[in-house]
């Protein structure tokens, strides 16, 4: 009885796992087309922010619904400086994909927006492990932003965790650019020798430089 139970197994199990419908001929394109794209983003943003890649991966299952990117930086990273990196990694693979012709008919009717990317950073300065305050892992997931601080009594749970939306970030990155721009914009300053030699030479002129600089 067992031995006749055993031998049907061996038939029955090995069909369990067998579809006799045929598999999509999309499924491989769209997959090495999916993998072709992130290879030139990971290319792309280690080379501009000095990252190093240590994942990737997507919803991948016969239509592109989502693209997954990790990497891990050496340095330390304000909340500012995440939140700028985060946004131009999605805007990097958000491009990528729709500037693809091949892939167009693999997405969904929504097309791929920021709400079809995913990217996680682990900030380990020096390969350390980070505590608070100091950020230790920051992630953009599906339009919304993440930073969090490890709990150096608890390395099992995030001390804090801090998020903002997608257009939130946006907002706070273009008032730090104008900031930014307001700042180093260098007002050209007078030459005070010329100025000088003016006034000696005109001692007996009405000297129309009456501000003190």
């Amino acid at each position: 009885m067992i031995r006749n139970l055993i031998i049907a197994c061996l038939f029955i199990f090995p069909l369990a796992g067998y579809s006799t419908s045929p598999k999509p001929e999309s499924k491989s394109e769209d997959v090495q087309l999916s993998y072709m794209i992130m290879k030139n983003c990971v290319k792309t943003l280690s080379e501009k922010h000095q990252m190093y890649q240590c994942g990737q991966g997507g919803a991948m299952m016969y239509e592109i619904e989502d693209l997954f990117l990790a990497f891990t930086i050496y340095r330390p990273l304000s909340k500012e400086e995440a939140r700028a990196i985060l946004i131009d990694c999605a805007h990097e693979v958000i491009s990528a994909v729709n500037q693809c012709p091949e892939i167009q008919k693999y997405l969904l009717p929504e097309g791929f927006t920021e709400k079809s990317v995913q990217i996680q950073i682990y900030i380990k300065p020096n390969k350390q492990t980070n505590y608070y305050p100091d950020l230790c892992v920051c992630a953009y997931n599906f339009g919304r932003l993440a930073y969090h601080t490890n709990d150096p009594k608890n390395i099992y749970v995030y001390k804090t965790s801090e998020r903002e939306a997608y257009q939130e970030a946006i907002s706070l990155l273009e008032k730090a650019n104008a900031l930014k721009e307001i700042t180093q914009l260098k007002l050209k300053e007078p030459d005070m020798q010329k100025i000088g030699n003016y006034n000696s030479s005109n001692d007996n002129k009405p000297c129309l430089l009456k501000r003190k600089f």
